[in-house]
């Protein structure tokens, strides 16, 4: 395999990075930060509140979280791995008793 073989997949996310990279607006057209203050005044802070509160980006992970702790799921979900163990990993059977 020749050494251009072997960066090609430098390469290619190079040029993903580069393809995909880009100027960051805002809905409104307004650059990124660019309405930036260190003191927004209380009605910003509300505004924002409001918006955040009535954004399906904020609420539903924190639903999905609300959910996944009432069912108990966190424990279930942790306890997965040891139960099931990935399959590029030798069980413990597999790999013999432990040299002393």
């Amino acid at each position: 395999m020749g050494p251009m073989t072997r960066l090609m997949p430098a390469w290619t996310f190079c040029g993903l990075i580069l393809l995909l990279a880009g100027c960051g607006t805002l809905p409104n057209g307004r650059g990124w930060g660019e309405d930036v203050t260190l003191r927004p005044g209380f009605s910003q802070l509300v505004h924002a509140a409001l918006q955040a509160a009535a954004d399906p980006v904020t609420w539903l992970p924190a639903a999905g979280a609300v959910v996944f702790d009432a069912a108990k799921l966190d424990k279930h979900v942790s306890d997965w791995p040891r139960r099931k163990p990935p399959s590029s990993a030798p069980s413990p059977a597999q790999t013999g008793p432990a040299p002393s």
